[in-house]
């Protein structure tokens, strides 16, 4: 009801009070009682939960009453860069179908011209070597300036490529080859990474490689903000490689959790959403 509200103070963090009024509009929402009407939001940078006290004074004819509620509210905010939830500036990742073409980073157009070759080994087959694919890629700046780029599955050859500030990696091309299948040029997909240079920063470091094939060993060990895990992820082997000087600053997205080590004694390996070494 308009005019019965005078205000509300939410108690955001340690140090943060927040006057907020009657359809305040930011980000998390905590609606009270219907009669008490949706009286204000609380944007909070913690990925903590956090105890938040709303003190309301409700104006009425004959008095005024205060009604303290509290409330305990899981924050799982992404503001943070690590988290990485708002990237849309300097990174991007997309899906192309052959003669496709999209608009993506600093106005640039990528498009997905034909697959060259593909003697990646099929599955199922025994091959002296993986094989590779050459994807042709074709790639039109702000300022109209047209580049031919060529990249590969196989890491031993250019997988990635910079042309000015745009930094370009093809993570994928599916369908892989299978043995007495022919794959129509049409139905080829090219998984990319694109990143505008001048505006990413490294967010991780690689500090080393363990060759070991046991459990919980095999992998690099990745410091990101404060945690310190590990991946066996195929991204990093053919973008960082196995055997380098480290450390290697990197752009990192953390995924989901793929196998658990802390019990151990040792890191967590997690799947990675999207890497790109920092030269």
């Amino acid at each position: 009801m308009p005019g019965k509200y005078l205000y509300l103070k939410a108690k955001c963090n340690l140090n943060r009070n927040t006057n907020l009024k009657p359809g305040n509009d930011k980000a998390g929402t905590w609606p009270l009682p219907e009669r008490w009407q949706q009286v204000g939001q609380c944007t909070i940078k913690n990925t903590q939960p956090i105890m938040i006290s709303f003190h309301l004074i409700r104006k009425n004819k004959t008095m005024k009453k205060i009604i303290v509620v509290g409330l305990v509210i899981i924050c799982l905010f992404s503001c943070e860069k690590e988290n990485n939830t708002d990237n849309s500036d300097f990174i991007d990742t997309l899906d192309l179908i052959t003669d496709d073409c999209k608009t993506t980073i600093e106005r640039s157009t990528i498009c997905f011209d034909t697959v060259l070759t593909d003697s990646r080994c099929a599955a199922g087959a025994n091959c002296k070597w993986e094989g590779n694919a050459i994807v042709s890629l074709d790639l039109t700046t702000h300022d109209n300036e047209n580049y031919k780029v060529e990249l590969n599955t196989n890491p031993d050859f250019s997988i990635d490529t910079t042309i000015g500030n745009i930094y370009i990696l093809l993570t994928d091309l599916t369908p892989y080859p299978e043995i007495s299948m022919v794959i129509n040029p049409k139905d080829y997909k090219a998984n990319l990474t694109i990143a505008n240079l001048t505006t990413i920063e490294n967010n991780a470091q690689i500090l080393s490689f363990n060759p070991e094939k046991e459990a919980c060993s095999w992998g690099w060990t990745i410091k990101i903000g404060n945690d310190t895990i590990k991946s066996d992820d195929v991204i990093i082997g053919k973008t960082v490689g196995y055997n380098r000087d480290y450390p290697v600053d990197i752009y990192l997205e953390k995924g989901d959790l793929e196998q658990a080590c802390s019990e151990m004694g040792g890191y967590d390996y997690y799947k990675l959403k999207t890497m790109i070494k920092i030269e």
